[in-house]
């Protein structure tokens, strides 16, 4: 008896090995990761400094996993916009400094104690608070200063800077070792605005210095600003969509996607003439069609714009979206392909569907997309 039981736990094993899982799955490239980080390393030379930013769960990708990839490679520390996802970072022993770009709360938190931790310096009352805190714990904390040279979003304006050093001046734990600030439109074609926000950062830059010793870190551009031109590098450079391999310029460079959004084909039908597909109806069959209904939908990174308006990809074909993206499924025309239930097809990543060249002309962004590739799409780390 006891014998036939095992005989029938291991069939059964084996045939839950055979069921076929409809599952979205984003499949990461660490070569590809990893080659994206040397070409941009090549791009701005030895002396410049790389903190890769990895907020928003690596723009999908997966925080962690990614942030010991790069740790794995030498890069300078890490970029967040919450203080707990540098907290997430830490917890997972992951050494290297992390810039936190956002804002903090002025509510004491043991982790700003964290000797790699460097916040940054968005206001006056920033200052008066970790002086403050410094004072209460004998901790010297580590900053750069923000300075908001036309985004007009975080950082400190530059006809507050009087205010900044005289207040800086009395301070005995703060620590300013960077300046930096982010551009509005450094994606652009026409630089004239990067070009007036780089001449007020340099003055900035230069009158902070002036008188803050300490300061020995210049950062003034994300990825658009790194691959567009030199003069943007200073001595540190916060890349974040290109590390994954999106290139947001028109200039080519040799970027290779590190995500690859696949899905499943989970049901195959055959739609008669006049038929309509999907919710509201605004898809009419004008002839009869096979159909393929693929296990992805809009809470996978799948926008509604993509409805009547998209395309997947399956053997380096385009098979166009057909009726509206739900919320699990997309269906997709196959009367004139072969593809089976299980077969997988591409979203994001082929050859025909590098998601900058899909989201061209289109409301929602590569950023919006990426970020919004939910937990229920199983990533894999090959």
């Amino acid at each position: 008896m006891h014998y036939l039981k095992i005989i029938i736990i291991f069939k059964l094993k084996k045939f839950l090995k055979e069921i076929i899982l409809f599952q979205p799955e984003a499949i990461i490239s660490k070569d590809n990761l990893i080659h994206n980080v040397n070409y941009i390393r090549k791009i701005i030379g030895k002396n410049v400094k790389i903190m890769p930013v990895v907020k928003a769960d690596a723009y999908g990708h997966g925080m962690i996993e990614i942030c010991n990839l790069l740790s794995d490679n030498g890069i300078d520390g890490f970029c967040v916009a919450l203080l707990e996802e540098a907290i997430e970072i830490r917890k997972n022993n992951i050494n290297e400094d992390i810039l936190h770009l956002g804002v903090f709360e002025h509510d004491f938190n043991n982790f700003l104690l964290d000797s790699k931790l460097i916040l940054t310096i968005n206001t006056l009352f920033d200052i008066k608070f970790l002086e403050k805190i410094g004072k209460q714990t004998n901790h010297k904390f580590r900053v750069h200063i923000k300075v908001d040279t036309g985004m007009t979003r975080l950082g400190v304006l530059p006809e507050d800077l009087n205010d900044i050093k005289d207040l800086l001046m009395k301070t005995n734990f703060i620590c300013v070792e960077g300046v930096y600030t982010q551009l509005s439109s450094a994606d652009e074609e026409n630089q004239n605005n990067t070009d007036n926000q780089r001449k007020v950062f340099i003055d900035a830059s230069n009158f902070l210095s002036s008188f803050i010793k300490s300061i020995d870190i210049k950062h003034f551009t994300p990825s658009a600003g790194v691959l567009k031109d030199s003069i943007n590098h200073f001595n540190m450079i916060r890349p974040g969509i290109s590390v994954y391999g999106i290139n947001n310029v028109h200039e080519k460079h040799n970027l290779k996607p590190v995500l690859t959004l696949k899905a499943p084909v989970c049901l195959i039908k055959d739609v008669k003439k006049g038929f309509t597909i999907g919710y509201n109806r605004t898809y009419k069959a004008s002839n009869d069609k096979k159909v393929a209904i693929v296990q992805i939908g809009y809470a996978d990174a799948v926008p509604l714009e993509f409805s009547n308006n998209g395309f997947v990809e399956y053997n380096e074909q385009k098979i166009p979206i057909l009726g509206k993206v739900s919320m699990d499924l997309i269906c997709i025309d196959i009367t004139n392909i072969k593809i089976d239930v299980g077969d997988k097809v591409i979203i994001y990543g082929g050859k025909l569907t590098k998601i900058e060249y899909v989201v061209k002309n289109k409301i929602s962004s590569v950023y919006s997309i990426l970020t919004s590739i939910s937990k229920r799409v199983k990533r894999i780390y090959n």
